[in-house]
């Protein structure tokens, strides 16, 4: 019985690291280009009370960033994301946080502590599903100037990564119109 549970454990453990990379999603891999549209919204943000949608980001290089205050690692994030905004945001670049957090209070609370620079705002299951997310936080969506998802990022990212990424998108002319 503890032999056949033990190749039971390398089976499952085997197909939990193949099907994320034949299925597009990726556990601790780097990000994933796209092109597919960024999906609409229209969100009033937490700390501001501004309405942000789709269609006002456009034109600005955009992270979104699907979080929690729950999340040890997307708490962990919060002042990589203040340093980007902070660093790029007279370029054209743009922090959108969505928590996912079920409570709003809760994400008041946070945000009066830590004072982001950034929009915040509440996410939805569904919303993160639009983006091509879910399965676990953080995930964040790197958005062009022209409103595509451009790169997908699993799990924490260094600050570095996400700079990198983020100029090499600025440098791209602004869309048309």
């Amino acid at each position: 019985m503890i032999k056949s549970r033990g190749v039971l454990h390398i089976l499952l453990w085997t197909l939990l690291l193949l099907l994320p990379a034949s299925s597009g999603f990726a556990w601790f891999g780097s990000a994933k280009k796209g092109d597919s549209a960024m999906p609409e919204f229209s969100l009033t943000t937490v700390n501001g009370g501004q309405t942000v949608s789709n269609k006002s980001l456009r034109g600005q290089v955009v992270l979104v960033n699907f979080w929690a205050t729950w999340c040890g690692p997307c708490v962990n994030e919060f002042p990589d994301l203040n340093r980007l905004h902070g660093d790029l945001g007279a370029k054209g670049f743009l922090v959108l946080a969505l928590s996912m957090d079920e409570r709003v209070s809760d994400v008041e609370a946070f945000v009066a502590k830590q004072r982001p620079t950034f929009l915040v705002a509440m996410g939805s299951k569904k919303l993160i599903r639009k983006f091509g997310g879910g399965g676990g936080l953080p995930v964040s969506f790197l958005i062009s100037r022209q409103g595509k998802i451009i790169k997908k990022y699993y799990g924490p990212r260094p600050y570095e990564l996400f700079r990198s990424d983020i100029e090499e998108q600025l440098r791209q002319p602004l869309p048309p119109g």
